[in-house]
């Protein structure tokens, strides 16, 4: 078995018969060389000789190919398969396990070998025939007799354990980058491309995930969509390397649908299937294993939605170089299945900025703004999402200042930090603030005025527009509405501020009098403040009307008003009317209610200026002629009716009975309101009889 076909076989035939004579298989089954039975026939006979013989004179002498796909003698390659008989060695006997089939059915002919047993095709060539017959032997010739197993060869597999998490987590529609599952994956037995992830939907419905992303060792490496029937796979391209024995964290995470579907939106995935290539050859790895541990339930719902709605703030009069009061109010309404983080607030003012330094940003507690969150300057916003960027104040809040839980309420205010006239804040400036607003009239909407996140999700929150369903919403309670501004009261702004009103009696109640009676003493005093660039800033009353209640009193149809400072100088009424606006001219019996009108103060010789931090008693009488009808009780009581809303129409009865000058070197600027009393009526003594 030299590996030719040549005269010399004919030879060891010839010898071999010359020396043992003919023999039928059975003889030859105890002796090495049963090859010498070239025919096959279980005889060495002539016949064999003359086999070869043919061979010679049709083909000529030559190599014999042994194997079609493997080279028997080929010394790297473990020729396990050659061990026909299955007895754990290559003998003697495998060749004749070879021979004992081939005997009984001849050469088989049959790639599928649905007749031949496949593990007598020694070669792989799809055939069992004589070669596979030879296989053994030039195994034998070649390497001796071998004993079976040899070292076995580890296995080459990935290797995962999937990490447990929480039973259940929630996220929202729209949520990006949420974790569904997480593992460990090892590479054993060698080093190992790895070329593919799958991961399967087990619970919940894999259409409420828009897009999954597989980050491995802190890096996304491959996204994809789902299958049917709810499959990830991912492909990771020209692979990633895994080291023998190395160990990597694996994460699939994913962004939520923007529209979940179901009842009760949901989904749960486990890892279901590995694939990679051994780096050394590239051929597929031996397997994969996978330790199942449950990962979470990750329920979906929509994501928050924010409503914003103004907190009524009455007009008020801001005294200039303060942290005035407060400006707008607004209501923020969460509502939806994540808190709402609104990150930024923009506030606008619709009118001139110029004694507005900034707002300081509260939340209420009680219903008073009592927890400073932030602070809203000019030029604190981005420019691409401010229409008005030099009226605009923006607050950012970072570090989730203003959270809102889902159904709760929560009430910011904007209290506006005025500059002095020092630092050209101008005394008779109103301030109207505005969130959403970008101009006066208030025609065109900031959309983005006020900015949310989902503490959750992270995601920003759409804005509304007319018809939709979820986002932020401003100046309504609920959706279907296009956003509308909300707008402040008009708010005054003066460099003296009257902080005290209210009236001084000394008797509640007493007897009626008769002759001249002072029946109200009122108490007005201001803030101390710091607006001297154009000169001592003082307030000063230039007007006062004082209503008052009287029955069965004959009175005379003068009034005068003094300073308690200086009692001789007296300001006489310019009138007494009826609720008609019916003028007393002579002595009248009183019958209801009747106002007194003091006028152009400032011109009398009475001393109505009111300094920084100082207040003046300015004190009203009357004269009473006694009882019309002594059989009938008489009473009288003068109040002064306050009202703190400038949108009454002005000095006049019935709307407001105030009107002060607030007056420097360079200006007088007249108001007909104060907001400083506690009372809505200030009552003098009740005389009666």
């Amino acid at each position: 078995m030299d590996g030719f076909v040549s005269p010399i076989d004919a030879l060891v035939l010839v010898n071999d018969l010359n020396n043992n004579g003919v023999g039928d298989h059975s003889l030859i089954h105890n002796q090495p060389f049963t090859f010498l039975d070239v025919n096959r026939d279980g005889m060495r006979t002539p016949s064999d000789v003359l086999q070869v013989i043919g061979i010679l004179n049709s083909d000529g002498a030559g190599e014999v190919e042994y194997g079609g796909h493997r080279n028997f003698t080929d010394p790297t390659e473990p020729f396990a398969w050659l061990d026909y008989n299955d007895d754990g060695r290559i003998t003697d006997a495998d060749t004749e396990a070879a021979v004992d089939y081939l005997m009984a059915n001849g050469e088989t002919d049959n790639d599928v070998f649905t007749t031949a047993p496949k593990w007598l095709d020694g070669n792989f060539n799809g055939r069992v025939t004589r070669t596979d017959a030879w296989g053994p032997e030039m195994w034998i010739r070649e390497h001796g007799y071998t004993e079976y197993p040899l070292p076995e060869v580890d296995p080459i597999f990935l290797d995962a354990t999937e990490t447990p998490g929480p039973y259940s987590v929630i996220h929202v529609e729209n949520a990006n980058g949420i974790e569904l599952a997480k593992a460990n994956v090892n590479a054993y037995g060698g080093d190992i491309n790895w070329t593919q992830v799958e991961y399967s939907t087990v619970e919940g419905s894999a259409a409420n995930i828009e897009r999954g992303y597989l980050r491995i060792g802190g890096t996304i490496v491959s996204e994809t969509t789902a299958r049917d029937g709810g499959y990830f796979t991912f492909d990771l391209g020209a692979g990633y390397g895994l080291g023998e024995e190395a160990t990597v964290g694996m994460e699939f995470l994913a962004d939520v649908a923007s529209n979940l579907t179901g009842e009760n939106p949901s989904i749960r995935v486990e890892l279901s299937w590995l694939d990679g290539e051994v780096m050394e050859d590239g051929r597929p790895i031996d397997g994969w294993s996978i330790g199942h541990y449950d990962q979470p339930v990750v329920n979906l719902q929509p994501h928050g939605d924010l409503f914003v709605t103004e907190s009524p703030v009455p007009a008020r009069q801001m005294l200039l170089g303060t942290g005035a009061a407060r400006g707008i109010g607004l209501n923020l309404r969460s509502d939806g299945g994540e808190p709402a983080d609104v990150y930024e607030l923009q506030f606008t003012s619709v009118t001139s900025t110029r004694s507005v330094d900034y707002f300081n940003v509260f939340t209420a507690n009680s219903g008073e703004p009592t927890n400073h969150i932030g602070r809203a300057n000019i030029g604190a916003c981005d420019l691409n999402t401010v229409p008005l960027p030099s009226n605009t104040y923006c607050a950012h809040f970072q570090n989730e200042q203003l959270v809102i839980l889902p159904g709760e309420t929560y009430t910011v205010y904007a209290m506006p930090v005025l500059k002095s006239d020092v630092q050209d804040g101008m005394s008779g400036d109103t301030l109207i603030v505005g969130v959403g607003a970008t101009g006066h009239g208030d025609v065109v909407i900031g959309q983005q005025s006020v900015k949310v996140r989902g503490r959750t999700s992270g995601n920003d929150y759409a804005y509304n527009v007319e018809g939709s369903t979820n986002g932020v919403v401003i100046g309504h309670d609920n959706f279907g509405r296009p956003n509308e501004p909300i707008i402040s009261k008009p708010h005054e702004l003066y460099g003296s501020q009257i902080n005290q009103f209210d009236t001084v009696v000394h008797t509640d109640i007493a007897a009626m009098p008769t002759g001249w009676t002072d029946v109200l003493q009122l108490r007005i005093g201001t803030s101390n403040h710091d607006n001297s660039e154009n000169g001592l800033n003082n307030r000063a009353v230039e007007g006062l009307i004082v209503p008052f209640t009287s029955y069965n009193e004959r009175m005379s149809p003068r009034a005068y008003l003094y300073n308690a400072a200086d009692a001789i100088v007296l300001a006489h009424a310019s009138g007494i009317y009826d609720v008609n606006g019916v003028q007393m001219n002579e002595e009248f019996v009183t019958n209801g209610e009747y106002y007194a009108v003091f006028d152009g103060l400032r011109d009398n010789d009475v001393n109505t200026e009111i300094g920084p931090a100082e207040e003046i008693d300015l004190i009203m009488a009357m004269n009473f002629f006694g009882s019309d009808d002594p059989s009938v009780a008489s009473m009288y009581q003068a109040r002064f009716d306050h009202h703190d809303s400038k949108s009454l129409a002005g000095f006049a009865y019935g709307q407001n009975h105030l009107l002060t000058v607030d007056e420097d070197a360079t200006t007088e600027i007249f108001s007909t309101w104060t907001d400083a009393s506690a009372h809505n009526v200030l009552e003098g003594t009740l005389f009666q009889s």
